[in-house]
């Protein structure tokens, strides 16, 4: 069975570009935050990348205010901003996604984070 590792190093997010992810700060109780991380096997180097959006209930209903409607899959919730929370969320649900071949690994992380070649062809 081939297991996923979150490669820690990895993890940046655009919209603080520079900074480390650890070091964001959020006083807002409405924030989303993209993430953008690899995952590989665990016995070897490398991996895909993957992307979620970590959002407040708050950032919900002001995008729901504005557009009416959201249907987005790559969200997470939070109620408050906490980086060593989120990496958490994302290595248990990664202890989930044990397969035979990495396309079944990928296919079950891409439930809860964007692939990289999702929809490519």
């Amino acid at each position: 069975m081939i297991k996923p590792k979150l490669r820690r190093d990895s993890i940046i997010s655009g919209d603080y570009p520079g900074i480390d992810v650890r070091d964001i700060t959020v006083n807002e109780i409405s924030f989303c935050i993209p993430l953008e991380f690899i995952v590989g096997e665990a016995d070897k180097e490398g991996g895909d990348l993957f992307q979620i959006e970590v959002c407040s209930p708050e950032w919900i209903e002001k995008e729901l205010e504005m557009i009416h409607i959201l249907s987005n899959r790559h969200l997470v919730i939070v109620k408050k901003w906490n980086f060593l929370t989120v990496i958490d969320f994302i290595e248990t649900y990664l202890e989930s996604c044990t397969a035979e071949n990495w396309n079944d690994v990928t296919l079950k992380i891409s439930r809860m984070a964007q692939w990289e070649f999702e929809d490519y062809h």
